[in-house]
């Protein structure tokens, strides 16, 4: 999963803007490599059909999106 060369700086501005009680938005930090996008849709394909349904889950993107609230509340605020 390689992250974009900003993508610490990125995480942190967001981790901040949440600690300041704000609503950042989501954001773009990286790509998934090509072997991982097609292994991960592989699998969910794969649990589809062994799930019966019969609407394939929508294959995912390549961009690595990062909402950082569940991280900040889990890890600052839960784990101190």
């Amino acid at each position: 999963m390689p992250l974009y060369t900003d993508a610490l700086e990125l995480i942190r501005a967001q981790l901040e803007s949440i600690a300041r009680g704000e609503k950042p938005p989501a954001i773009v930090v990286g790509t998934l490599t090509d072997g991982q996008l097609h292994s991960i849709n592989q699998s969910r394909r794969e649990r589809k059909n062994h799930l019966g349904q019969s609407d394939p889950f929508p294959p995912i993107k390549a961009e690595i999106v990062m909402v950082g609230r569940h991280l900040y509340n889990s890890r600052v605020v839960k784990d101190g």
